[in-house]
């Protein structure tokens, strides 16, 4: 009877530079085992992961591996057993017997409870694939990597911010999101009016390059405090106040495609700015982000009309609401046609999707507020342009640039590592949260008002901003997961 060696086929040396590391952590974590116990494993000669009693065993621990960038091979071998000093992936056990007259044991603790703490069963979420697994399982149902019990937030008590409080919780409960811990808006804020030199501002913008990316025992996992933004959002909004004050003074017609930019582009571009800074991987550079806003923006308007042309009779329906299903699957479209040549192992966090989505929303939404803002032009005047325009640039930070990064971070929760797949849109985890966007577009452009005007505006957008913060909390917590699994970290209290 025969047995199977897993062997390792891919050599360390066989990744670019910038990626070695990323790859020995997917490694490591699929073997179970820290970093320097995957890397001399992979110097070997004829690194064996693993000794399988038939070859379909080998299926999920081949897809894992592969989608680490890793390629294995399977080889049949005579049943003996292999070398204790191999680094081998432990294979679960079959369940003991149960005695005749009393419970169930308890099965022997996995090996990576040095890296757990001691505390009841709970749910825990793969690292690697992002699938919900019981508390008890040592292996993955998804991909079949070793599971390591996500990180916890250290035990203090989550700050009363009331009612408003409240129904953040209540919403992130309702989307399978964890309540909001440790979070306060003055915290997140507190740096915004600290004086920065400029070498301090160019240093902090060099960021997301093979060079300069931290590596993820570096990565700060508190929630962030982003200051860049608001220096972007007030040079963006004096070139705008500048061509305003042009044109009123001159009105010189040569000033109105700059008027038009300028205010289309202002606010979008300083939320986009924002969640720039709420990526504490830091491994997205503003050259990479640029990118994205433009290809991504041009791409999702493209895709959303041909999807419009194609739901014809859903516009029909549902008149401008439809907007809520057509253009949220559109962008979505968008982001992943922009992403598609990106490393999924190099960008594989859940921040990276939401950075990713707010980009192409921040494209999308600019550029169409400039069209918006042209036909007003030359149906009406540059007086009503210019309302529009600052209609739009007030209420564009809860719009398009938000719920296109909940849709994105919602997908990159599941996919992690991996290529994207068809199937990661059937996941009810992903189902939710775009439920959430497409609901509060739909919601949006419905034809109606709460009181007063912009009042429907503003819950929307607590909604969305409550998601996303629930998302930047999770995204979080997978750094502080990858940083325990790589030896960086201690591992959390018991719950």
């Amino acid at each position: 009877m025969s047995r199977f060696e897993l062997v390792l086929t891919t050599r360390l040396d066989d990744f670019p530079q910038g990626l070695r590391d990323a790859a020995l952590r997917c490694l490591a974590e699929v073997l179970q085992h820290d970093v320097e116990g995957a890397r001399a494993l992979a110097d070997t000669a004829r690194p064996v992961l693993a000794m399988l009693p038939a070859e379909s065993a080998a299926t999920p621990l081949r897809d894992a591996l592969a989608a680490g960038g890793w390629q294995s091979e399977l080889c049949a071998v005579a049943s003996v057993p292999p070398p204790a000093a191999a680094l081998a992936m432990p294979v679960p056990p079959a369940p003991p017997a149960m005695p005749a007259g009393g419970a169930m044991p308890p099965p022997p603790p996995p090996v990576s409870t040095a890296l757990i703490a001691a505390s009841p069963a709970r749910d825990m979420v793969c690292a690697l694939c992002q699938a919900p697994n019981p508390g008890d399982v040592r292996f993955c149902s998804g991909c079949g990597s070793a599971l390591a019990r996500p990180a916890a937030l250290p035990p203090s008590a989550a700050r009363s911010g009331g009612l408003l409080k409240s129904a953040a919780d209540k919403m992130a409960g309702m989307v399978g999101l964890e309540q909001i811990q440790r979070f306060s808006l003055g915290e997140l804020f507190s740096e915004v009016f600290k004086q920065r030199s400029p070498d301090e501002i160019e240093d902090y913008v060099l960021a997301g390059t093979r060079r300069n990316t931290p590596a993820v025992a570096d990565i700060v996992t508190d929630w962030p405090k982003p200051w860049l933004f608001a220096r972007v959002f007030g040079l963006a909004l004096m070139l705008y106040a500048l061509f305003q004050l042009g044109w009123l003074m001159f009105g010189n017609p040569n000033l109105l495609p700059g008027l038009i930019i300028t205010g289309s582009f202002v606010v979008p571009f300083a939320a986009l700015m924002l969640f720039y800074e709420l990526n504490t991987p830091r491994n997205v550079s503003l050259l990479l982000l640029l990118r994205l806003a433009l290809v991504g923006g041009i791409w999702s308007l493209l895709i959303s009309l041909v999807l419009f042309q194609l739901g014809n009779e859903l516009t029909t329906m549902l008149g401008a609401s439809a907007a809520g299903i057509i253009e949220e699957s559109g962008k979505l479209a968008a982001v992943l046609f922009a992403t598609r040549k990106l490393s999924p192992v190099r960008y594989r966090f859940t921040l990276n999707g939401l950075l990713f989505g707010a980009a192409v929303g921040t494209g999308f939404s600019a550029f169409e507020s400039a069209g918006y803002a042209f036909r007003i032009l030359l149906e009406a005047d540059a007086g009503q342009m210019s309302s529009n325009i600052l209609m739009r640039g007030v209420l564009s930070p809860f719009g398009h640039t938000l719920w296109t990064a909940i849709t994105a971070a919602a997908l990159w929760r599941i996919k992690g590592a991996r290529p994207f797949s068809s199937e990661m849109l059937a996941d009810g985890r992903f189902l939710r949260l775009f439920a959430v966007s497409a609901l509060c577009h739909f919601t949006w452009n419905a034809g109606f008002e709460l009181f007063v005007p912009f009042v429907k505006q503003a819950l929307l957008g607590f909604v969305g901003w409550a998601v996303a913060l629930s998302l930047v909390q999770d995204g979080l917590r997978q750094v502080r997961a990858e940083q325990r699994l790589a030896g960086g970290m201690p591992p959390p209290p018991p719950a």
